[in-house]
């Protein structure tokens, strides 16, 4: 068992690397090829059923608006917990955080 996870945390470790290194393809392709699958299923659900050229119009207008959002809070989440995953994994934040917050037992805290 502890090998599989020592597997995972290498993959895991190897992609947050990556990403923290410029590689954002790797780790943004696979959703947003689901976020534009469904955003290309809506554009032609739209222009096979809505006859109105205006509304028409302006429901794929829309629905680029949401891609684009949904791609932008995408990529801000995954840029926050990079930064958050890379400062928590760094020995010397540990270090810190251990010398300044741990109270031995029977120790006297700051």
């Amino acid at each position: 068992m502890g090998f599989f996870i020592n597997v995972i945390f290498f993959a895991h470790r190897n992609i947050i690397n990556n990403y923290t290194h410029g590689d954002t393809q790797m780790i943004n392709t696979m959703p947003f090829f689901m976020m534009d699958a469904v955003q290309s299923t809506k554009k032609n659900l739209v222009n096979t059923f809505v006859t109105n050229n205006d509304i028409k119009k302006l429901l794929n207008e829309f629905i680029d608006a949401q891609t684009e959002y949904t791609k932008k809070s995408y990529a801000n989440t995954i840029d926050t917990g990079v930064a958050i995953y890379s400062v928590m994994t760094n020995k010397e934040f540990f270090n810190n955080t251990m010398k300044n917050c741990f109270v031995p037992f029977g120790g006297k805290g700051k």
